[in-house]
């Protein structure tokens, strides 16, 4: 049997849409895939290689990336969240079709810089959203977890601090952050359980 849904197409804005809130997701992702189609001025996309990747971009990204951590390293964290955040945001900017392994370590430097910013300004919940992804998206890198663990210990979850300690330094057993962190999370722990 065939199903017909409720779509309808758009053929000044070349784009379709729905009533369906079950399909709103599926309608903005195809509506974006065609939009950068479009922008393309060709029959199909270049095939996925490091030299189909969108280099005037990578570069303003990585100058976002490099004024963020100088805004940093002069304690400008605001500004600093700012160029972040906008790093980030032309990182999601990429055509669909892009090489995903060329803008997953542009949006993970940047997000990084933005957890580093928002904790310094002691907006720990945005740190800790931010750390979260971080986690899903590198859970390999070492600091992704002392970042993690620490946002963590600045909300007050201090069991799930020890935690993310520990999964970073399973991952780097000699990383001396983690460590460290580890250790005054743990007896902060024991304070809170009434061991110590």
């Amino acid at each position: 049997t065939m199903t017909i849904l409720p779509i309808t197409y758009n053929t000044t804005s070349k784009s379709i849409s729905t009533d369906n809130t079950q399909l709103e997701t599926e309608i903005t992702q195809l509506n974006s895939l065609y939009s950068s189609f479009i922008s393309l001025n060709s029959d199909i996309p270049p095939p996925p290689t490091p030299t189909s990747f969108t280099k005037e971009l990578s570069l303003e990204i990585k100058k976002l990336h490099e004024t963020g951590q100088g805004l940093l390293r002069q304690n400008r964290f605001n500004e600093a969240f700012t160029a972040f955040t906008r790093g980030l945001e032309l990182a999601k900017s990429r055509s669909s079709f892009e090489p995903f392994q060329g803008s997953l370590p542009e949006f993970l430097v940047c997000l990084m810089g933005r957890c580093d910013a928002s904790m310094a300004m002691k907006n720990y919940q945005m740190a800790l959203q931010d750390s979260e992804v971080l986690i899903l998206l590198g859970a390999t890198i070492p600091d992704n977890h002392l970042r993690h663990g620490t946002a963590q210990l600045l909300c007050g979850l201090i069991r799930e601090a020890v935690a993310s300690f520990q999964r970073g330094i399973s991952i780097k057993g000699d990383h001396p952050l983690l460590r460290g962190a580890f250790a005054r999370a743990t007896v902060l722990l024991q304070l809170e359980n009434g061991d110590l």
